[in-house]
């Protein structure tokens, strides 16, 4: 009775410190889409971060989790039924659903680097809270006991599919219908991307995500006994294979076709290596983890070309990344799966769900095309019913005025003053009695310190600078 109770508590250590790591990979993200954009909407993409987990967290509670895990007598091969609004005192279900929320968070905000920099914020935010329940449906069918492509026999050992193959199609549809930004393909599709505005951050962004990875991929063996820290050594070092040879491939990559080391192509590199191996980190050998890792690299190499040959606009690589590692990372099971007696014990796989370099048969690889078809099919279908809905309600693009001074001052109230001086030479027709009555806004709840600069900027736009001079905001302390 006491090793048993001892190994439910090293167990629930393991997952809730995995926990916690995951939801650390919120930071990455933030980081990583700031970085990768301009400065007049730093401040607005982090913020979308964390509502991402808000509005998130809400939605996964009360209705989410129950449809991806609930196991009532009205679950069925489709959708789970019950632990809505998750509240009786069961300290395992407690565990799993946190652990199960961070992956949710996760999926969540892969899309909002894929609309960065003309996405309207509040229409965003209520995607976002929609999005969490079409996230939950097909992870279900891969995850829950009796969903239908798990009863198949599909397998995604931590979320190469349910997670990112399904943020990166939703992404993709998000991108497509929100068009790109303002003047990204000017000169056409082989209009240069612009480059990271603060390299700095998108760097920090992806020590985050990458480090986090490691536990996003070991945590899913959801514990450390009984044998289960084999598969979660199996699970770190797989992972950090495939990232180090898929962070190599973007490096001599970018050395070949640009002549310098291309942070953006590096970065994204890597992040595509350790998506590819989420699929299957926990049960396949080391030297797998080579050929996976470089796929992944290439295609997130090559994958931005193909989308900008029809001008769809990806600020930071997230369809990229995402949607091609996710899928390669479906694919790659049914490669390579392959399963000692320890992880038979814990997953209950069998030898009839060997990859195709293991066992020589296609049974697998059909399987797990199967299941990038259909969750693909799902994805893409009803995030653009969704998009299409909030879209008569709320314009999902930013306006022109909005999209040309930046997320910062207009949703924010913050003002990144050498973008306003920019608007002189804007070649792009504005309101400008618009971005006036915005700015007049925000600087009547703008620090003494700040106001000097604003007033110059005003000028700008014909506001009453002597009203505003007489009428100064109060000094805060």
């Amino acid at each position: 009775m006491r090793n048993e109770s001892t190994s439910v508590e090293l167990d629930s250590a393991w997952i809730l410190t995995s926990t916690f790591v995951i939801f650390l990979m919120q930071s990455g993200f933030a980081l990583l889409e700031s970085g990768s954009c301009t400065a007049k909407n730093h401040v607005n993409l982090m913020m979308k971060n964390v509502l991402d987990v808000i509005i998130g967290s809400i939605m996964y509670w009360s209705i989410g989790y129950g449809l991806q895990f609930g196991n009532s007598k009205w679950s069925n091969p489709f959708c789970g039924v019950g632990d809505f609004f998750l509240h009786k005192t069961n300290y395992k279900l407690f565990m799993h659903f946190v652990f199960q929320l961070s992956f949710a968070s996760t999926a969540n905000t892969i899309v909002s680097g894929a609309v960065a920099e003309r996405c309207n914020f509040y229409a965003y935010c209520l995607f976002c809270s929609i999005f969490c329940l079409i996230y939950c449906i097909p992870s279900g069918w891969m995850w829950r006991e009796n969903g239908f492509l798990n009863a198949l026999g599909a397998i995604d050992y931590c979320g190469a599919t349910s997670v990112h193959f399904v943020g990166g199609i939703a992404s993709l549809v998000a991108a497509y219908k929100l068009k790109p930004r303002l003047n990204r393909y000017a000169n056409g599709w082989r209009t240069p991307a612009p480059k990271p505005e603060n390299a700095v951050n998108s760097i920090s962004g992806l020590m985050f995500l990458w480090w986090g990875f490691f536990v996003f991929n070991s945590g899913s063996s959801y514990g450390i006994t009984n044998g289960s820290w084999e598969i979660a050594a199996r699970a770190f070092i797989v992972t950090l294979i495939a990232s180090v040879f898929g962070g190599f491939t973007s490096f001599i990559y970018s050395q070949f076709t640009v002549n310098y080391v291309e942070v953006s192509l590096v970065i994204n590199g890597i992040l595509s290596a350790c998506v590819s191996v989420c699929g299957c980190a926990g049960f396949i050998e080391t030297y797998d983890a080579v050929y996976i890792g470089v796929g992944g690299s290439l295609i997130t190499s090559l994958l931005p070309k193909i989308l900008d040959r029809f001008e769809i606009d990806d600020p930071i690589g997230a369809i990229a990344v995402h949607a091609g590692g996710g899928l390669w990372g479906t694919l790659v099971v049914g490669l390579s799966a392959s399963f000692d007696d320890n992880v038979v014990k814990h997953f209950k796989y069998n030898e009839h769900q060997r990859g195709l370099f293991k066992s020589g048969n296609f049974n697998q690889f059909g399987l797990q095309v199967l299941a990038a078809a259909v969750i693909c099919v799902w994805t893409a279908i009803t995030v653009w019913i969704v998009l299409s809905v909030i879209n008569l309600f709320l314009k999902l693009r930013m306006s022109t005025e909005e999209e040309t001074v930046g997320g910062d001052m207009w949703v924010h109230g913050i003002i990144a003053n050498e973008y306003l001086n920019q608007l002189k030479n804007c070649e792009v027709m504005l309101d400008e009695e618009k971005i006036a009555q915005r700015l007049r806004n925000v600087c009547c709840q703008m620090s003494i310190e700040n106001y000097t600069k604003a007033i110059a900027n005003l000028k700008r736009y014909n506001i009453d600078e002597i009203e505003m001079e007489n009428n100064p905001p109060k000094s805060r302390v």
